[in-house]
């Protein structure tokens, strides 16, 4: 697992790439970084990453509980393939990304495009908010 592609499909492995971010060795010193461990993320069932990358106020609009927000992320990585991921444009807080997705059940595509902003709590990126639309 250690040595296999990182999920974030940025062609390193995923010791080199989101591990260090997944267990906390290091922070994400960039929106970016940040955006690719969140889909690792998703991708590998870590909830606890995708909580603790949220930001407060987002945790505060979603209205749930801890527990209830990492069942519905686990539900939906473990309903979910994560079959790629493009990084259209990074600046500054603001990330631009298509997600290439496909319901595990169905096999319906998922794919979507998103503005993804963050912002800095304390010394860390979390994720705040997105604009997410349907790819044509």
């Amino acid at each position: 697992m250690l040595e296999d592609p990182c999920p974030c499909f940025s062609q390193k492995s995923y010791r080199r790439c989101c591990r260090p971010y997944h267990i906390g060795e290091i922070l994400p010193e960039l929106p970016q970084q940040l955006m690719r461990a969140r889909f690792a993320a998703y991708a590998l069932g870590k909830c606890d990453f995708i909580y603790d990358s949220s930001s407060k106020s987002l945790l505060a609009r979603e209205g749930l509980n801890p527990a209830d927000f990492k069942g519905s992320v686990k539900a939906f990585s473990e309903s979910t393939d994560f079959i790629g991921l493009e990084i259209i444009e990074a600046e500054g807080d603001l990330v631009t990304f298509i997600a290439r997705l496909k319901d595990k059940t169905s096999g319906q595509d998922m794919s979507f495009k998103e503005k993804s902003y963050f912002i800095k709590e304390g010394e860390k990126w979390v994720y705040d908010s997105g604009e997410p639309s349907r790819l044509a």
